[in-house]
């Protein structure tokens, strides 16, 4: 047990650990074929916790993963099997967007349900496994390998808007002030507004 669980290290002598099924499935995965397709970042997300709209989007994100799987099995099945039965991956149907769950009334009375704290964003221009974050669904995520090039990766632009179109909220960065070099937690998309908690703003 302790030879194939999660401790990589074997920073526990005397036990064995292994956590969610997210995390049974994707390090098996990892062991089997030696690659990997962005499960890590879903170590965290919570499938059937928080509000309608966060469990849509936590589905769409876990469909993501298994879609981009899919995609790659398609052309490595072949390095692992010999029985074509098992060549194809059949997904369910893309999950389509309930733009319903996505309208906010701001004069609905906001419930805090949960609180987290202690976490951190890498600065992008170094890279790192916990550079961006999706606050919708406690989502973490690493600078994608098309960035990770030394010429590519001095375009914040660039990696900015693909942040956002992956659903991420924030990222970590360093900036310039007075010749000291400042480490930032950066909003790059979504909205902010002042609310009242507890009578007072």
């Amino acid at each position: 047990m302790r030879k194939h669980d999660n401790d990589l290290e074997d920073s526990n002598p005397t036990g064995y650990s292994w956590g969610r099924p997210i995390n049974e499935v994707r390090t098996a995965l990892n062991a089997l074929t030696g690659t990997t397709h962005g499960e890590l970042d879903l170590v965290y997300v919570h499938s059937r916790e928080g509000t309608q709209r966060q469990q849509h989007l936590t589905e769409q994100a876990y469909y993501r993963c298994a879609a981009r799987w899919a995609d790659w099995w398609q052309g490595h099945w072949r390095d692992f099997v010999d029985d074509d039965a098992y060549s194809k991956v059949t997904l369910p149907d893309p999950i389509a967007v309930n733009s319903s769950l996505f309208e906010l009334d701001r004069h609905t009375p906001l419930i805090v349900r949960d609180r987290y704290g202690s976490n951190v964003c890498e600065p992008w221009q170094t890279g790192g496994q916990f550079v961006f974050c999706d606050l919708d669904i406690n989502r973490f995520g690493p600078l994608h390998p098309r960035w990770k090039a030394a010429e590519l990766r001095t375009n914040g632009t660039m990696i900015r808007k693909w942040a956002v179109s992956e659903g991420f909220d924030l990222m970590g960065s360093k900036v310039d002030v007075n010749g000291k070099e400042i480490f930032v937690l950066e909003a790059i998309a979504g909205e902010v507004w002042r609310v009242k908690c507890g009578g007072s703003p």
